[in-house]
């Protein structure tokens, strides 16, 4: 007898238990095919040039697939910092230039 996940709360279970011992969650679906949990380098891409949609896709792949929910957050924090790091560049660049042709007047 194999064990698997709960579909609820994570806890390892029979796969052929009716409802899970610790929360209680019925463990039976329509679709019992189990979903792919792997990174997609396009959902990846994405969530680093918006970091929000990562954060919405962070949140909604959370409890299905857990492995591509950590991987869209990771790159949707990757993507904020850069956005931040260019931004704080792009002013002290444009402020330096401000700067320097000031001081030539």
């Amino acid at each position: 007898m194999a064990l698997v996940h709960c579909r609820e709360c994570g806890e390892m279970i029979s796969e052929t238990a009716p409802t899970c011992p610790k929360c209680g969650a019925s463990q039976h679906f329509f679709n019992s095919t189990p979903t792919e949990d792997k990174p997609n380098i396009g959902l990846n891409i994405v969530s680093f040039l918006w970091p929000i949609i990562g954060l919405i896709f962070y949140i909604v792949f959370g409890k299905g697939t857990p492995k591509r929910a950590k991987d869209c957050g990771k790159w949707a924090l990757i993507g904020f910092i850069v956005q931040v790091l260019l931004t704080i560049l792009i002013f002290v660049v444009v402020g330096v230039g401000t700067a320097t042709a000031v001081s030539y007047y």
